[in-house]
């Protein structure tokens, strides 16, 4: 996903609250950084070559970045494979393999900020799912 810079229209006033209160302070992520919880920055950069992740204790559960002021994306914001968890295999019939798991959705990562810039991404892939079993010879 590109970075388009987004004029808020006149007619459309958000308020103030919605980008959250800024009490996790300014932020500068200047190595591999996972969060636990939804956060509320004041200013929040993200240097390139870096990526800020949702940690997999979130697995399923949406998680917001609010930044009061300005997010500086320059690095990657991740929720990849953090959705709901893939189904079980198949069972194994006749001799052929059980199939394999599905893999974790996409998760769902919510950024309120007064103003983004930057060149970075922000991405909410899914997971490969597993492969199924080696099949047997059947018995007859």
């Amino acid at each position: 996903m590109s970075i388009k810079h987004v004029t808020e229209p006149s007619a459309l006033k958000i308020p103030e609250y919605f980008y959250g209160t800024g009490a996790d302070g300014d932020a500068t992520i200047t190595a591999n950084t996972t969060i636990t919880r939804t956060m509320h920055y004041r200013n929040l950069t993200i240097n390139a070559g870096v990526t800020l992740s949702v940690d997999a204790s979130l697995q399923g559960k949406p998680v917001a970045i609010h930044v009061k002021e300005k997010l500086t994306l320059n690095g990657n914001i991740s929720a990849d494979a953090r959705g709901a968890t893939g189904g079980s295999g198949g069972a194994s019939v006749g001799g052929s393999g059980a199939g394999g798991a599905g893999g974790a959705a996409g998760g769902t990562i919510i950024i309120a900020a007064k103003k983004i810039e930057g060149s970075g991404n922000i991405t909410a892939n899914g997971a490969a799912g597993s492969n199924g079993g080696n099949g047997g010879v059947p018995i007859s």
